[in-house]
């Protein structure tokens, strides 16, 4: 079996029934792969005002992370990883990584999960800087902020 940590983005666009986005998913489920959420994510999926005034979509945010199938701490090793990750991507490109995506990459790289998200700006790059597994599912971003709009 394979590990797949989706970036919290794709769960976003779940939610919102993005056709693309619902069908990759799918398609991981259906090659029962192991889904993995980074414990970051729980904050990143929970920080939106909107939990705080619409039951359902705290409710929908919550089983989102009842449904994975394993909630990874931010261990040492994974934040040692982040921090060489983001020196990398410091030294190669001149600016900074944000930590949470520092923390998502390196939770992927040290259990060997693909990453699935809409983030190649900075997801991307890691395939080359540290052997990352990143793919994005989302062919044309004009077709998702039509869709978003």
């Amino acid at each position: 079996m394979n590990n797949v940590l989706f970036d919290t983005n794709i769960y976003l666009y779940h939610y919102r029934k993005y056709p693309p986005v619902v069908d990759a998913i799918n398609a991981e489920l259906n090659k029962g792969a192991v889904i993995l959420l980074s414990v970051v994510q729980i904050s990143e999926l929970l920080s939106t005002t909107a939990v705080d005034h619409n039951e359902t979509i705290r409710t929908d945010m919550e089983s989102y992370i009842s449904a994975v199938h394993r909630v990874v701490d931010v261990t040492e090793g994974i934040a040692r990883k982040a921090a060489e990750i983001r020196r990398l991507w410091k030294t190669r490109t001149g600016k900074n990584l944000k930590l949470p995506d520092a923390i998502i990459a390196a939770t992927a790289l040290l259990h060997k999960a693909s990453l699935i998200g809409n983030n190649d700006k900075d997801f991307a790059p890691l395939h080359d800087m540290v052997g990352l597994d990143y793919r994005n599912p989302i062919r044309s971003q004009e077709e998702l902020r039509t869709f978003l709009s």
